[in-house]
């Protein structure tokens, strides 16, 4: 039985959003997902199932729309998948608060990255992007070195919005 893991989107993010984990988890276990587990308050769950990632992450998010009145964003990868995205990040080196990890359901287009540049200015360009930023497949690796440049490019470039809306 294949092991996956799932991204809930905007789960208990700056007081919104409210899930507790132990209500995450008794609706896993309640759709007969195995194994699960939960980690900390971040809308993050593993476990076991006995079919697709696609039907697994549309079981979750009915539960999750019937549990918050609205809809829930799920990301699901299998194990394996976060272990390949793990070793292809660029940013190994690089201090972990410096780095992003952007999980998409599907992978926009090959120019996303730079429309997402293309909006800042030439002066965020140069503090904040790493030439090693990248968009592979439906996963965005970037890095910004310091809080106020990342302030300023992401208020200037809205790279969720960009992203999204290239989808």
């Amino acid at each position: 039985m294949p092991t996956f893991v799932a991204l809930l989107r905007a789960v208990n993010v700056g007081g919104t959003g409210k899930l507790p984990m132990a209500d995450l988890k008794a609706m896993c276990v309640a759709e007969g997902f195995g194994e699960v587990e939960t980690y900390i308050a971040s809308g993050n769950v593993v476990f076991t199932a006995d079919r697709s990632a696609r039907e697994a992450g549309e079981a979750l998010e009915k539960r999750l729309r019937a549990y918050a009145g609205k809809p829930v964003g799920v990301f699901i990868r299998t194990a394996e998948e976060i272990a390949d995205v793990l070793d292809a990040n660029p940013f190994a080196d690089t201090p972990l608060n410096w780095t992003y990890t952007i999980f998409l359901n599907d992978a926009p287009p090959a120019d996303t990255l730079e429309t997402v540049l293309g909006r800042m200015d030439e002066a965020s360009r140069k503090l904040s992007c790493d030439p090693r930023n990248r968009l592979r497949r439906a996963v965005v690796h970037w890095a910004c070195p310091d809080l106020p440049c990342k302030q300023m490019a992401l208020r200037r470039a809205n790279p969720a919005s960009a992203l999204k809306s290239a989808a």
